[in-house]
C-alpha cells in the first residue's frame, strides 16, 4: 500500500510549457476552470486535444519526448504564475515535485492507462487543492 504525503508547498496556476513555449495547461487550477488539465471541456483536459498530455496521439504519446508518460524524455515544464521553472512533469521518480509524485501514482495505479491516469490524478488534486 503506497502512502502520499503532501508538502506544504503553496501553488497557484502552475502550468505546463514545450521547449517551444506551447502552453499545455494549468497543473492546480480548479478542474471547472477551461485552462486545467482536468477540465471535462477545456482544450487541456479533453483527451483528444492536441494540447492536452492525456491524448495518446498528441504530447501524450510514449514515444516524444516531452510526454510525461515517456521512459526517455523529460516531460513538459512545470512554471509557476512568475514565470519561474519549478521542475518537469514526468513519471520518472528522480522528479522530486509534488505534480510529478501525484502524476507517477496515478499512472501506475491506473496501469498506464491515460484515461484512468486522468481520472486519478485528478481526483488526487482535488483532494490536494480542495476543489
Amino acid at each position: 500500500m503506497l502512502v502520499l504525503s503532501f508538502s506544504t508547498e503553496s501553488y497557484s496556476d502552475t502550468f505546463l510549457f514545450s521547449k517551444d513555449n506551447i502552453s499545455f495547461g494549468c497543473l492546480d487550477c480548479g478542474s471547472s476552470d477551461e485552462k486545467s488539465i482536468c477540465s471535462l471541456y477545456g482544450n487541456y483536459g479533453l483527451e483528444h486535444s492536441e494540447y492536452s498530455i492525456w491524448n495518446v496521439d498528441g504530447i501524450g504519446n510514449l514515444q516524444r519526448q516531452e510526454s510525461p508518460f515517456s521512459k526517455n524524455g523529460k516531460g513538459l515544464g512545470i512554471f509557476d504564475s512568475n514565470g519561474d521553472f519549478k521542475g518537469h512533469l514526468h513519471i520518472d521518480n528522480s522528479e522530486t515535485n509534488e505534480f510529478s509524485k501525484l502524476l507517477n501514482y496515478a499512472w501506475l495505479d491506473a496501469k498506464q492507462s491515460h484515461f484512468r491516469t486522468k481520472q486519478n490524478f485528478c481526483k488526487l488534486m482535488r483532494q490536494k487543492f480542495g476543489y
